[in-house]
């Protein structure tokens, strides 16, 4: 997967929402905890598919990136923040 993953995450910016959403479900389901952070700028986007899909990535990862949304929720965006809360109770 990592090799995929490589070749993946160079479309991570293309302009079609769709392969953007598409990226961001594969880095949370193939376990990228590395592209967090990043999936967390995604939260709360437009358009709302991809919001929705850096949301499903980020609850993939599951309790692997506890400390990473706790440090989001503590110092990130604050327009990031109900969105990541709902991630940290769920």
């Amino acid at each position: 997967i990592r090799q995929a993953a490589e070749a993946l995450l160079a479309w991570r910016d293309d302009p079609d929402p769709r392969v953007r959403a598409a990226i961001l479900r594969f880095c949370g389901h193939a376990g990228l905890r590395e592209r967090a952070p990043w999936m967390i700028t995604h939260l709360g986007t437009s358009p709302p598919s991809t919001s929705l899909a850096a949301e499903e990535g980020l609850r993939a990862l599951g309790a692997d990136i506890l400390d990473v949304l706790l440090v989001e929720v503590g110092f990130g965006m604050r327009s990031k923040r109900d969105a990541v809360l709902r991630l940290v109770r769920e």
